[in-house]
Protein backbone atom coordinates (compact mmCIF):
# COMPACT_ATOMS: atom_id res chain seq x y z
CA UNK A 1 0.00 0.00 0.00
CA UNK A 2 0.86 3.79 -0.55
CA UNK A 3 1.80 5.88 2.50
CA UNK A 4 -1.54 7.38 1.91
CA UNK A 5 -3.06 3.86 1.69
CA UNK A 6 -1.23 3.00 5.08
CA UNK A 7 -2.93 6.18 7.05
CA UNK A 8 -6.37 5.38 6.00
CA UNK A 9 -6.21 1.89 7.03
CA UNK A 10 -5.13 3.14 10.40
CA UNK A 11 -7.79 5.99 11.11
CA UNK A 12 -10.19 4.83 8.37
CA UNK A 13 -10.68 8.71 6.76
CA UNK A 14 -10.06 9.47 3.38
CA UNK A 15 -8.83 13.16 3.34
CA UNK A 16 -9.70 12.58 -0.95
CA UNK A 17 -12.66 10.43 -1.18
CA UNK A 18 -11.49 9.61 -4.76
CA UNK A 19 -8.62 7.24 -3.64
CA UNK A 20 -11.07 4.75 -2.63
CA UNK A 21 -11.33 3.92 -5.97
CA UNK A 22 -7.19 3.26 -6.51
CA UNK A 23 -7.88 0.46 -3.21
CA UNK A 24 -7.84 -3.45 -3.67
CA UNK A 25 -10.52 -5.29 -1.42
CA UNK A 26 -7.93 -5.96 1.01
CA UNK A 27 -7.01 -2.45 1.47
CA UNK A 28 -10.93 -1.31 1.59
CA UNK A 29 -11.07 -4.30 4.06
CA UNK A 30 -8.52 -2.96 6.19
CA UNK A 31 -9.64 0.96 5.67
CA UNK A 32 -13.08 -0.50 7.35
CA UNK A 33 -11.20 -2.03 10.35
CA UNK A 34 -9.02 1.57 10.67
CA UNK A 35 -12.26 3.45 10.45
CA UNK A 36 -14.12 0.32 13.39
CA UNK A 37 -11.35 1.12 15.53
CA UNK A 38 -10.71 4.91 15.14
CA UNK A 39 -14.97 4.91 16.47
CA UNK A 40 -14.17 2.82 19.46
CA UNK A 41 -11.67 4.75 19.90
CA UNK A 42 -13.75 7.79 20.35
CA UNK A 43 -16.80 6.22 21.59
CA UNK A 44 -14.62 5.18 24.52
CA UNK A 45 -12.58 8.33 25.30
CA UNK A 46 -16.60 9.84 25.30
CA UNK A 47 -17.87 7.35 27.90
CA UNK A 48 -14.25 8.25 29.81
CA UNK A 49 -15.25 11.95 30.01
CA UNK A 50 -19.19 11.89 30.60
CA UNK A 51 -18.88 9.13 33.15
CA UNK A 52 -15.87 11.36 34.80
CA UNK A 53 -18.59 13.68 35.17
CA UNK A 54 -21.39 11.51 36.57
CA UNK A 55 -18.86 10.38 39.13
CA UNK A 56 -17.76 13.73 40.30
CA UNK A 57 -21.60 14.62 41.11
CA UNK A 58 -22.31 11.71 42.64
CA UNK A 59 -19.24 11.30 45.03
CA UNK A 60 -19.91 14.96 45.67
CA UNK A 61 -23.70 14.04 46.93
CA UNK A 62 -22.45 10.90 48.51
CA UNK A 63 -24.27 10.57 52.10
CA UNK A 64 -22.07 9.19 54.41
CA UNK A 65 -18.11 9.47 54.25
CA UNK A 66 -18.02 5.61 54.03
CA UNK A 67 -20.18 5.18 51.07
CA UNK A 68 -18.26 3.74 47.85
CA UNK A 69 -16.70 6.37 45.81
CA UNK A 70 -17.76 5.82 42.36
CA UNK A 71 -15.29 6.28 39.20
CA UNK A 72 -15.89 7.01 35.44
CA UNK A 73 -15.67 3.04 34.52
CA UNK A 74 -18.79 2.16 37.30
CA UNK A 75 -21.28 4.42 34.65
CA UNK A 76 -19.64 2.88 31.76
CA UNK A 77 -18.22 -0.68 32.03
CA UNK A 78 -16.03 -1.82 29.02
CA UNK A 79 -17.67 -4.21 27.09
CA UNK A 80 -17.99 -4.08 23.01
CA UNK A 81 -20.65 -1.87 21.93
CA UNK A 82 -21.33 -3.13 18.67
CA UNK A 83 -23.84 -6.21 17.86
CA UNK A 84 -22.21 -8.75 16.64
CA UNK A 85 -23.26 -9.38 12.51
CA UNK A 86 -23.66 -12.68 10.82
CA UNK A 87 -21.63 -13.35 7.97
CA UNK A 88 -24.59 -13.51 5.88
CA UNK A 89 -25.17 -9.92 6.59
CA UNK A 90 -21.81 -8.78 6.18
CA UNK A 91 -21.91 -9.99 2.26
CA UNK A 92 -25.39 -8.99 1.59
CA UNK A 93 -23.98 -5.35 2.64
CA UNK A 94 -20.72 -5.93 0.23
CA UNK A 95 -22.85 -6.88 -2.44
CA UNK A 96 -25.27 -3.19 -2.25
CA UNK A 97 -21.54 -1.79 -1.83
CA UNK A 98 -20.62 -3.15 -5.11
CA UNK A 99 -23.60 -3.08 -6.78
CA UNK A 100 -23.28 1.10 -5.92
CA UNK A 101 -20.42 1.47 -7.45
CA UNK A 102 -21.35 -0.59 -10.46
CA UNK A 103 -23.74 2.13 -10.95
CA UNK A 104 -21.52 5.06 -11.02
CA UNK A 105 -21.95 5.82 -7.48
CA UNK A 106 -25.55 6.24 -7.56
CA UNK A 107 -27.76 5.10 -4.82
CA UNK A 108 -31.51 4.21 -5.40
Amino acid sequence: MSEYADEVAKTGVFADPRIIYDLTTDEIGLTIQGKNAREKELQRAENIRIGTVCAGIYNQHRSKASAKIWKWNDFFPERDLREKRSDDELQDRAKKIMEMFNRGGKCR
